[in-house]
């Protein structure tokens, strides 16, 4: 249950360090407007302090997990954590992919219903 429930909550960190519209992303985008510099800054730095919730919760989910069952306790957390990986890594992947087909499809003057699918599939 430790490293499900932890799994679960690395994704909700990850996902508001990375979704759009989130804190992070619009500062990034709003000290982007003063050129590239500012960006690689801001993105650099975002990066490095989204690590630190990360870091917390496996350190909580060891201790945890040794508390109830020693080392194979860890050994089924991190088996639990795991567990849901190549889901999370499927739907990461799914957006970046579809909007490549996009960008693909307006450069070589597609119809627009062909980038107009594109756009839907995001969705998903």
């Amino acid at each position: 249950l430790v490293g499900l429930v932890v799994g679960a909550v690395i994704s909700s960190v990850t996902e508001y360090y990375t979704g759009l519209g989130k804190s992070p992303i619009l500062k990034i985008v709003q000290q982007s407007s003063t050129g590239a510099g500012t960006n690689i800054i801001a993105g650099l730095a975002t990066g490095m302090i989204s690590t630190f919730p990360s870091v917390l919760l496996f350190a909580g989910a060891i201790w945890a997990s040794y508390a109830f069952a020693g080392f194979y306790g860890v050994a089924l957390a991190a088996s639990a954590m795991m567990a849901t990986t190549a889901m999370q890594l499927a739907i990461d992947a799914f957006g970046p992919i579809a909007d490549n087909a996009g960008g693909i499809a307006e450069m070589s003057e597609q119809e627009p219903i062909v980038r107009s699918r594109t756009i839907g599939s995001c969705s998903l």
